[in-house]
């Protein structure tokens, strides 16, 4: 792992959460192909097998191993052709997004191998508490954003699909919040809105970690 993705796993609390209890998975399920989401799980996880999902075509070249699947999450049939293999599992702020994120983690619970571990990160019922305003964020700032989630559902159903709960509640990491402070500062400066980047520093994002049982 080079300096780059050494800083990546420190900085994105989707990789730093799930490494601390699964640093080396087999089989990898990312939730969301955004950005360059393949290459640093590639990269902090070069000997693990990677699939994606997404609701739009990736141009990301896959290896020989790795695939992407091309999946309406609001379908009746969403992840049904999955087996549960996977002993990591990321849903990094795709949950709002979808009407049915209930039925969709549940199903994800049951996809995780034994002792497989299982990340989500959504925003915080937090980001609706202030008007929206040139300087705040609210939760409907993004028009795409449907459903607040909330982390004693989702933990009951994570239990119901024989998981534990390893943390939960607001998320962020030391690094990223310093990071966040200095985006802001140059934000502030230029006149632009700094409010999306202390989200996690004024802990609006929550997140989920859990982990499935050995079984028997």
């Amino acid at each position: 792992m080079n300096i780059k993705y050494l800083l990546v796993k420190h900085i994105k609390p989707k990789f730093f959460y799930p490494f601390k209890i699964k640093p080396s998975p087999s089989f990898i399920l990312d939730i969301g192909v955004a950005n360059n989401s393949y290459r640093e799980f590639k990269n902090i996880y070069p000997s693990a097998v990677y699939h994606g999902i997404d609701y739009v075509k990736s141009d990301v070249e896959f290896e020989k191993e790795d695939k992407f699947f091309l999946e309406n999450l609001e379908s009746l049939d969403a992840l049904k052709g999955l087996s549960p293999i996977y002993d990591m599992i990321v849903i990094n702020h795709v949950l709002e997004h979808l009407s049915n994120g209930n039925e969709i983690f549940s199903r994800l619970c049951s996809l995780l191998a034994p002792e497989g571990v299982l990340y989500a990160e959504f925003p915080s019922i937090r980001t609706a508490y202030k008007r929206k305003t040139k300087t705040s964020y609210h939760f409907h700032d993004d028009p795409t954003h449907k459903t607040f989630y909330i982390i004693e559902n989702l933990a009951n159903m994570a239990i119901f699909a024989d998981c534990k709960i390893v943390s939960c509640g607001p998320v962020s990491t030391k690094l990223k919040n310093w990071l966040s402070s200095v985006r802001a500062c140059i934000a502030w400066v230029s006149g632009k809105p700094y409010e999306p980047y202390l989200l996690h520093k004024q802990k609006k994002i929550d997140h989920i970690l859990l982990r499935r049982n050995k079984g028997n």
